[in-house]
């Protein structure tokens, strides 16, 4: 684009007019952007003249990125596997381009699935973009912890004879015990 651009100076008319750019400018660097000023010189049998243009190319802001906080949590807090799976989906959807770049394209999290309530888990995401210049990237955790496993405890056999109580009410008490 700047080498056509240069090819845009010219001269005519005149008697016998040579034109020149003046130095040997140089395109700004893509990623940082930048003004160059060039001078187009021309002399002729009768006199000389120059004009100058300018190319200004604007950098691009950088890229960047921001996600959900980091979450951990008990399976406890949610009512079955579909609140989880919806409490997942809100999360991994926190996760977005929010500045600059040039093309970028945000990167695909479909694959990532929740824990399975009753068992636990962690989710890491690594979302990462990048541009022609720059890159960006954040780390986040998607944890839940399993509930501790059910543990049953009860009275031992009991065995008595009826002649041990004096009366229902005893028996109902011993029962109730």
């Amino acid at each position: 684009e700047f080498a056509s651009w240069l090819n845009g100076f010219s001269v005519s008319g005149g008697f016998d007019p040579q034109g020149a750019i003046a130095g040997n400018p140089v395109a700004p660097v893509l990623c940082n952007g930048g003004t160059i000023t060039v001078t187009y010189n021309v002399t002729d049998e009768c006199g000389s003249g120059s004009v100058s243009a300018t190319f200004t190319l604007n950098a691009p802001a950088a890229v960047a990125v921001t996600g959900p906080d980091n979450i951990e949590t008990s399976t406890c807090q949610f009512a079955d596997q579909d609140a989880l799976d919806t409490a997942f989906a809100a999360w991994i959807g926190a996760f977005e381009i929010i500045e600059g770049g040039c093309g970028v394209t945000a990167p695909d999290l479909s694959a990532f699935a929740a824990p399975e309530l009753c068992k636990g888990g962690e989710i890491t995401v690594v979302y990462e973009v990048s541009d022609l210049c720059t890159d960006a990237s954040i780390t986040r955790t998607f944890k839940i912890n399993a509930p501790a496993a059910v543990a049953v405890a009860g009275p031992a056999d009991f065995e008595a004879s009826a002649c041990a109580f004096d009366n229902q009410a005893e028996l109902d008490a011993e029962f109730s015990a």
